[in-house]
């Protein structure tokens, strides 16, 4: 893990407000950002979750979304909704997702396997 430490901070000096660390085997974001709806007026430290893991493409992948972070902060267009989890689903539910997936899957295998693998698994109406 040492040469993806020394990768995230290679990749932290091209960036100015935010910085990427390590958290276990995954990266996340961390700087002054503006609190979250509810919250108040006013920044304050937050970190943000990446989903990615601490290999040479995930801090790639970890500088592309910092800087499209800093971006946002420094147009003043930042939403909070745009970086947790869900916000880039459409405005979709997770029944909605699956029910989009399974119909996906139905067309493309036999009826028994999608009945034994995706039909079955999921409760009906149970979401």
């Amino acid at each position: 893990m040492e040469h993806i430490d020394q990768a995230i901070t290679k990749a932290n000096v091209k960036l100015s407000r935010v910085t990427i660390f390590r958290r276990g085997r995954k990266l996340s974001l961390r700087g002054q950002l503006p609190k979250k709806p509810g919250e108040g007026r006013g920044n304050r430290q937050q970190t943000i979750a990446l989903g990615v893991f601490a290999t040479p493409e995930g801090v790639k992948v970890a500088l592309a979304r910092a800087q499209r972070l800093e971006s946002d902060l420094n147009f003043e267009r930042f939403k909070w909704s745009d970086w947790e989890k869900g916000g880039t689903t459409g405005g979709r539910s997770a029944k909605e997702w699956a029910k989009e997936f399974g119909a996906e899957k139905a067309a493309s295998i036999k009826e028994t396997s999608y009945q034994a693998n995706y039909d079955e698994p999921y409760p009906r109406g149970g979401w």
